[in-house]
């Protein structure tokens, strides 16, 4: 069963369709439903190393799909 399609207003959207969570000086960062379900299966994934800063409108990590 497919988790139930939410948009929590603690995070910060890009019209990119990806999101953060900001926490101190510290950010989770995912993709919205609608890239999830626009890119269909992953076939791989690179996100940013742990602790490395990223900046607001520059590329942090790379996704590619089938």
């Amino acid at each position: 069963m497919a988790a139930a399609e939410s948009y929590p207003e603690d995070l910060k959207y890009h019209s990119e369709h990806d999101w953060a969570r900001v926490e101190s000086d510290e950010a989770v960062l995912g993709i919205t439903w609608f890239a999830q379900d626009a890119l269909g299966e992953l076939v791989h994934y690179e996100p940013p190393e742990d602790g490395a800063e990223v900046s607001q409108g520059s590329s942090y990590g790379e996704v590619e799909s089938v």
